[in-house]
Formats: structure tokens, C-alpha cells, sequence
């Protein structure tokens, strides 16, 4: 080492004596500065950078300065400096110029996202070409293609030379093939066999289904997940010995094949011995106890541990110790195979939010946001109502992204800012639209519709909708905070015309206009009791051909009713997303009843629930729906109107079966009966009834190659249901069935999709019927630009 530094300090002397000989010891004062060797730079570009102009008494230390600045702009390859007479005689070697940057070879990685992470390290067409820059991006290109486990790429590079002092750079790229992971062996394992473990493998070898997952693919960084999802399992079941040796990774000769062997120690089983509580017990030690739930002679389990760890903490975090720490001693008794567990539990400092932070809501109003909130400024840390806040503002459906930071104050250990970003989302249209839906045709529409009206949290919607099958205009507004402790007010006027006959219905036509009020009082931060009270006037046009039963209800009821309804729905919802979910529960039961004053009078109780579980964190779910449905008459009226009466079928309910298809039929018109009628129809169209049972189970995942699961999600699902008439008209039909058989129930199963565009909902579904049975009508494909199932 002391020979080198020699040799260096000798180089250095050698290089001053010849710059000192080459330019003079004597200071001098500049009258001229002379350029050679420029060919692509302009004379003040070597000015600038040299830092020496015209006039200057310079040394030669100013000399060596000059030198130094010019090489470090990168622009020269060799710089020599002399003197001659009162002349300074500049003379430079430039690096040549990219001229022309090519790339080929390359599939996987675009050349256009190649070129753009080149340029970034200064290889790009135009700028000064440097070797070892040229040589670093090659070894960092073959990273990237290791990365995606191609251990086979290869990336060769050559250099033309040009004219005007320029090169032409060429990458060549053998990208390879994608080495797949061919056999994963643990070694060392007695108590439970490589397929049980491997089971908890992110990792696999090659199946049909790795073209889609890509678990075939090696990874460091997955390996080492894999292996502390190893180590959990035995831990977490009494193996407290348990060890990873060694993990040994090879790849075949010709780069295709990868082979991982894990060499584990699994020692003995263990049971819990004493368990035991220490440290500040702020809440009390009673209390505490009962959040701990291993006990003696339990096995051994970490995850059990940390169950209790977490329950600890959220506790304290209930009660303002945001930063509480809960530390787990082990005592491991090797001969008696036990562990004694000590949990020392610190809860540091109670601490009190100072303020509570927005960002990213450009649209909506920070007071929409902050009414949201259930932990409050300048109280104390409650982390249950921290997550409460941020649930509530996740079902706003405004937003595709919540997110809640903690961030303690500096120098104030006993402060906390809450600081929630949030990524807005469309939550509304406004302008003239076309769409389709199966069973109603195209639809032909002028919507403005906000749920978050210029920010302010209130929801509003004007709508003039044309299809086949409806016409709809209507004007609603709902204010969620009419009163600031969250009584919520509405309002909507309507005019609907609905032509049943294109649904396969009935030949008929409906029209509806009216208007209500509601008002929705919060029960709790999760569920509120709702009141709507209201008036319509229905009327009804027959066609050429209804149904006999329609017929006879006209004929003895009118066919315009005025209706004052009043209706009470209890409404629970604990789902974590408001379009989108994937967790939570959704839960509405409604009673509407014509009230007296009214031309008919009548009722309808109904209840819609579902569920959701979450399968991991990427987007995976279990939802199990149900809508259920039952109505009658009231006073004098004996039944449910014909025109109230449920229909199931259709995209939204029993898919797989055409819309209001499923359910009773009716008795086509007779010409020459007293049911006056042409007879162009002898089809037993659906009459619907006054009970619905209607269920469905839904597997969700995530769209194969789609990242945004915000917005895009399949699903493979199973309907259920029929619709029953407990009231059938006997007198028309008197085989007419009234009874409930859930033998009767029609099955479908399908899979879907939905797209949330950023103009309306879209979603298609291919389904199935299971059991269609007679008058049934089967639709394999359906469609619909603007709702959800």
C-alpha cells in the first residue's frame, strides 16, 4: 500500500513540474486566449466553463483550476494547456456526439420505455457519448431482464464511429426466456409432507394457471416471503425451534429451469406455560387480562401472540396511547417443552390530535370531508374512531384511495396531526349519453347528476331517459347533512311511462307522475331510520293483447289511481368501499303502504342484504347477496295491485334469464270472451307476484393483467330465486297454484364483469340457467352501459 501512494505522489509532482515547465511559474497577465480542436462547441462554451477571459492575471494554479473545470464538464477527452508569450493556447480533444442511439432485439421492454430510462442516464441521440456510462446502462439493462427472471438475456454493445466527430451507438438485445421455477424441495421436514407446506408458497412450479399468476416466475424477494410464511406456520403451531438452514437456488445449464431446495430444522412441539402480565397497566390489570386469550397449556401459536399484542394495543389506543409498545418475552423450558410468556406493555404517552388534515380533495369542500370525522381535534387519540373516519369517508364514494397517516408533532411527544389523502374519483355525469341494456334496448338519455354537487357533499340529479321500454324524467336532490348532527332531506319529482310489453311482460303501458319528501335520522355512525312520504297518480293503457287478469283488474278497479304513500326503511351499511366493495355488510329493510285517501290500498315489506368477506388484501372477495320481497292489499283491497307486483330476470336480478321473465304467467285473451280483446297474442306473459325470494353468491377477483382494482373487477357467481302469487286470480285461471315451492326456485351461473368508465357503470355478464323450466326465457349474454349488479 505504501509503494502505491509513493507512485501516486511521484505522478502528481511529475504532472506539476510538466504544467509548471508547459506554462511557466511567473504570473502573467492574459492578452489573447487561443482554441484548437473545437468541432461541434462554440468558442463560448469553452469560455464559460474555463473561467479565464481576456485581461486576467492568472498562475498557475488558476491554470490547473481552468483544466480541471473544462474536464468535468464531460464535453472533452484530453485538455492541454500552454503558454506563448502573453497568449494562453487552449487545446482540446471533444468527445464525440450520439448521433444515432439503436436498439433492437427487444420484445418484453418497449423501445420507447428503454429510450426514456437511457435518456435519464445520459444515452440518448444528441448527447455527449461517454464509455463508461455505455457500460454501466449494459450491465443495468441485464438486471432488469434477471429481474423479470430472464437469466438467459444477454445485452451486447458496439460503437460506430461517425463524421463530424459523432458515433453511432448499437444495443443489441437477446431477451431469452423466461426461466421457470421447475422443482421446489424442503428438505429436513418429518411432521408434515412438501405438498401441505408448500401450499403456503407464494412461489410455484409451472401449471395452467401460472400463465396468469405468473408463480412460477423466481424472486428473491418472494422467496423470502415464502420462507417467513414457512417459519409462521410451524411456529404457529408449537414448533418454537423451528429453523431455515440453508436455501440454495440453481439454474440449468441453458438458462430455463430454476431449482430451489430449503434445508429446515423442525425441533420439538411446545405448549404455553405461564402467562403473565407486567410493566404500566394503565387500564388495569383485569381488564387487560381478559385481552389476552392464550392460556396454559395451549399450543404454542405466534400468530395467537400477536392476536393478543394487537388487542392490547388497539385498547390502549382506544384510550389515547396511540404509541403504545407490547413486547412478548418468550422463557423457552426445553426439558418440560414449554414457553412462559411475560408481556411488558409500555403505553408511553397519552396523545391528543392537534389538527386533522386533507389533501388531494380539489373538488369537494374540507367541511365535507371533516364531517365525516369521528375523532375530533384536540381530544384525545382514539384509534377505533380514527378508523370509524376513515370508513365513513371510504362509503362516501367519492374517492378510490383513502388514506390515513398518524404523524407526531415535533417536539411535542404528547401531539399527533392526522393527515388523510384522498384520490378523487368521478362521482357523477353531466351531458347527453346513449347506452344499451338487454331487455330495454338503446337508451337515449340527458343526465346531470352529481353525488357530490360542486363539492358540497349534497346529491343531485336531473334526468331525461328514452329506451323501448321507458320514459324518465325525474329531479332529485338530497341534502346528508340537512342539521349538522346528520338528519339528512330529499326530494324528488318524477314522470316514468313504462311499456311492459316490450319487457315480455304484458301488453300494457304505465305511466307514473308525483313527487315525495324523506327525511333519514342516524341511528349510529353506521345505520339511520328513514321516512319518505309522498304522492303519484298511476295510469294504466291497455294494448291490443293483455292478459286476461289485467284486464279483469281494470275493468273492476279504473285505470287511474291516486296514491298518497308513506314509507319507513331502516337502512345498515358497514361496507368499506360505496361502489366497489369487497368488505363489510349492506343491510335495508323498507315498508311502504298506500295510505288511506288513496284509490287502492296496500303495502309492501321488503328486505335486501348483503355481505362481503375479503380473500387477502389484492382484491379478492366472497359476497353473498339476498333481496327478498312480499305485498298485499289493505281495508277493501284484497291483494297487491297487478302494477306493483315483483318481476325477477335481467342483468340485475336472476341473470342468465330474460328481464320480468321468471316468476307466474298470465291467461292470454280470448277473442269472443267478455274480455274483449284482438287475440294477436296467445303467450302466457309474466303477470309477476306479490312475493320475491331472490339470492345470490359471488366469487370476486381481480381482472387478469388490469392493476386499477379500484375500478375494474371479475366475478364467477351463482342467482337463485323465483317470484310466487300467494292471491292468483282463480277466477280467470283456476289451476292458478298460490302456494310457495321453493322446489320451483330457478338456478343460473355465469361470470361477469364491471368496469367503472369514467362516464357510467359497465357491466356484462355470460350466464347459464340451471333448471328453466317452460315459459322461462333463457339470455346467454347480457349487457348494460349505466348500472351495477
Amino acid at each position: 500500500m505504501k509503494r502505491i501512494v509513493n507512485k501516486m505522489a511521484f505522478a502528481a509532482c511529475l504532472s506539476m513540474s510538466l504544467l509548471a515547465a508547459s506554462v511557466q511559474a511567473a504570473t502573467f497577465k492574459v492578452s489573447d486566449i487561443k482554441l484548437e480542436g473545437l468541432q461541434r462547441l462554440s468558442p463560448g462554451t469553452v469560455f464559460s466553463t474555463m473561467g479565464v477571459e481576456v485581461g486576467d492575471t492568472i498562475d498557475d494554479s488558476d491554470v490547473a483550476q481552468a483544466i480541471r473545470r473544462l474536464f468535468a464538464s464531460g464535453n472533452y477527452q484530453d485538455v492541454e494547456v500552454s503558454r506563448q508569450g502573453k497568449v494562453l493556447l487552449v487545446q482540446v480533444k471533444e468527445r464525440p456526439a450520439i448521433s444515432v442511439l439503436n436498439i433492437e432485439g427487444n420484445k418484453v421492454i418497449k423501445t420507447e420505455v428503454l429510450e426514456a430510462g437511457l435518456k435519464k442516464q445520459g444515452l440518448a441521440e444528441g448527447e455527449i457519448f461517454q464509455r463508461a456510462t455505455l457500460d454501466r446502462i449494459q450491465a443495468e439493462l441485464e438486471r432488469q431482464y434477471i429481474a423479470q427472471g430472464r437469466y438467459g438475456a444477454k445485452v451486447k454493445t458496439d460503437v460506430e464511429e461517425a463524421s463530424n466527430n459523432r458515433v453511432r451507438v448499437n444495443i443489441h438485445i437477446q431477451e431469452g426466456v423466461v426461466s421457470k421455477i421447475t422443482h421446489i424441495n424442503i428438505v429436513g421436514n418429518k411432521h408434515f409432507d412438501n405438498e401441505t407446506l408448500l401450499k403456503q408458497f407464494e412461489l410455484n412450479t409451472s401449471n395452467w394457471l401460472s400463465y396468469f399468476t405468473d408463480d412460477d416466475k423466481y424472486s428473491r424477494e418472494k422467496l423470502s416471503g415464502d420462507l417467513e410464511r414457512l417459519r409462521s406456520y410451524y411456529q404457529d403451531r408449537g414448533y418454537v425451534n423451528f429453523a431455515i438452514n440453508s436455501t440454495q437456488v440453481s439454474i440449468s445449464d441453458d438458462k430455463k429451469s430454476v431449482y430451489i431446495t430449503i434445508n429446515v430444522s423442525e425441533g420439538e412441539q411446545f405448549h404455553i406455560g405461564k402467562v403473565a402480565l407486567e410493566g404500566e397497566l394503565v387500564i388495569g390489570e383485569d381488564e387487560m387480562s381478559k385481552l389476552v386469550e392464550v392460556n396454559q397449556g395451549d399450543l404454542f401459536s405466534r400468530k395467537a401472540v400477536n392476536d393478543d399484542i394487537e388487542r392490547i394495543k388497539k385498547r390502549l389506543g382506544h384510550d389515547g396511547f396511540a404509541f403504545a409498545n407490547v413486547n412478548p418475552v418468550p422463557t423457552i423450558h426445553d426439558d418440560e417443552k414449554t414457553v412462559d410468556l411475560t408481556y411488558f406493555v409500555d403505553p408511553q404517552t397519552r396523545t391528543y390530535v392537534r389538527r386533522i388534515n386533507f389533501t388531494g380533495n380539489t373538488a369537494t369542500a374540507d367541511e365535507v370531508l371533516r364531517r365525516e370525522m369521528r375523532q375530533m381535534e384536540a381530544a384525545p387519540v382514539n384509534t377505533d374512531q380514527i378508523d370509524q373516519s376513515k370508513k365513513r369517508l371510504e362509503r362516501l364514494g367519492y374517492f378510490s384511495d383513502v388514506n390515513m397517516e398518524m404523524k407526531p408533532v415535533p417536539n411535542t411527544p404528547d401531539q399527533v396531526d392526522l393527515n388523510y389523502s384522498v384520490t378523487e374519483q368521478p362521482s357523477g355525469a353531466l351531458g347527453a349519453s346513449i347506452g344499451f341494456a338487454q331487455g330495454e334496448g338503446l337508451i337515449f338519455g340527458l343526465d346531470v347528476s352529481q353525488k357530490n354537487f360542486l363539492g358540497s357533499g349534497n346529491q343531485v340529479s336531473f334526468s331525461l331517459t328514452r329506451s323501448q321500454v321507458r320514459t324518465d324524467y325525474s329531479l332529485n336532490f338530497l341534502d346528508p347533512y340537512y342539521t349538522v348532527d346528520g338528519v339528512s332531506r330529499g326530494f324528488e319529482v318524477y314522470y316514468r311511462k313504462t311499456d311492459y310489453d316490450e319487457e315480455d311482460v304484458s301488453d300494457y303501458q304505465m305511466s307514473q307522475y308525483g313527487a315525495n319528501m324523506t327525511l333519514g335520522y342516524p341511528l349510529s355512525d353506521d345505520s339511520k331510520l328513514s321516512g319518505t312520504i309522498g304522492y303519484q297518480n298511476v295510469g294504466i293503457e291497455l294494448g291490443p293483447s293483455p292478459i286476461r287478469e289485467i284486464i279483469n283488474y281494470v275493468n273492476e278497479n279504473g285505470d287511474s289511481y291516486n296514491e298518497f304513500l308513506g314509507s319507513v326503511a331502516w337502512t345498515s351499511n358497514k361496507l368499506n368501499n360505496g361502489l366497489m366493495p369487497t368488505d363489510g355488510s349492506y343491510q335495508k329493510v323498507n315498508l311502504q303502504v298506500a295510505l288511506p285517501g288513496s284509490s287502492l290500498e296496500y303495502y309492501e315489506l321488503s328486505y335486501k342484504g348483503d355481505i362481503y368477506w375479503p380473500l387477502g388484501d389484492k382484491g379478492y372477495a366472497i359476497h353473498l347477496g339476498t333481496d327478498l320481497g312480499y305485498g298485499d292489499g289493505l281495508g277493501s283491497e284484497d291483494k297487491l295491485p297487478f302494477y306493483e307486483n315483483y318481476y325477477l330476470g335481467g342483468i340485475t336480478s336472476l341473470r342468465g334469464f330474460k328481464t320480468g321473465s321468471v316468476g307466474p304467467k298470465g291467461t292470454p285473451c280470448i277473442v269472443g270472451t267478455d274480455t274483449p280483446c284482438d287475440g294477436s297474442s296467445t303467450d302466457s306473459n309474466s303477470i309477476g307476484g306479490n312475493v320475491k325470494i331472490a339470492g345470490s353468491a359471488e366469487f370476486i377477483f381481480p381482472f387478469p393483467f388490469f392493476e386499477d382494482k379500484s375500478s375494474l373487477r371479475s366475478l364467477v357467481f351463482m342467482d337463485a330465486g323465483n317470484v310466487y302469487d300467494t292471491k292468483c286470480d282463480t277466477t280467470v285461471d283456476a289451476t292458478c297454484n298460490s302456494d310457495i315451492d321453493l322446489g320451483d326456485i330457478r338456478y343460473s351461473t355465469g361470470v361477469g364483469v364491471v368496469w367503472l368508465t369514467r362516464f357510467a357503470p359497465l357491466s356484462f355478464v355470460i350466464a347459464q340457467p340451471l333448471n328453466e323450466q317452460d315459459g322461462d326465457r333463457k339470455q346467454s349474454f347480457q349487457f348494460s352501459l349505466g348500472q351495477t349488479f
